[in-house]
């Protein structure tokens, strides 16, 4: 862990704040994904952005490098499952999506409760998530590669190699 326990949790409340609007406001986009009729191609590039925004927040505060990581990884997949299903309709996996979003969401409030109530047992509470969070992202990683993603010819084998490697791992 990355932790030091000996030293307490300072952060920005009103930081942390505008990230939990920035969050929400990313689900709700999410969520109205599923339900626009006119160019969803501009719905992806307005939760593209969203997203955009909440990784530039995260990335400037040190203490949630954890949470950043977590978001770029959650980020990345459901923007493809998005744009994919702006190119095909019948792409589907929203709710492989919603779901993506739902364990960032979990692991957030795992980290503001940590914050907020910053003792030796929720430390050490939150470092037993941390790895229950491990654990379902290498689930999420294998979910992904192997039953969602198809590759369009962006990586090349090798890559591609090395991607099922970390799966196996």
């Amino acid at each position: 862990m990355n932790i030091n326990k000996n030293i307490s949790i300072v952060y920005d409340t009103e930081t942390l704040n505008t990230i939990k609007i920035m969050i929400k406001e990313g689900f709700d986009k999410l969520n109205s994904f599923f339900s626009v009729k006119s160019s969803k191609f501009k719905v992806y590039f307005e939760l593209k952005e969203k997203f955009n925004e909440i990784a530039d927040k995260l990335r400037n505060i040190k203490s949630f490098s954890n949470e950043f990581a977590y978001f770029r990884f959650i980020k990345r997949k459901i923007l493809h499952i998005i744009y994919q299903n702006c190119e095909d309709k019948n792409y589907g996996h929203y709710d492989f999506a919603l779901e993506l979003f739902d364990f960032f969401m979990e692991i957030w409030d795992a980290r503001i409760k940590l914050n907020k109530e910053f003792s030796q047992k929720e430390l050490e509470l939150y470092e037993t998530r941390q790895i229950s969070f491990k654990r379902r992202c290498h689930k999420y990683r294998r979910e992904f590669y192997l039953n969602i993603y198809h590759p369009d010819g962006e990586y090349n084998e090798k890559e591609i190699y090395n991607i099922h490697k970390t799966l196996m791992e």
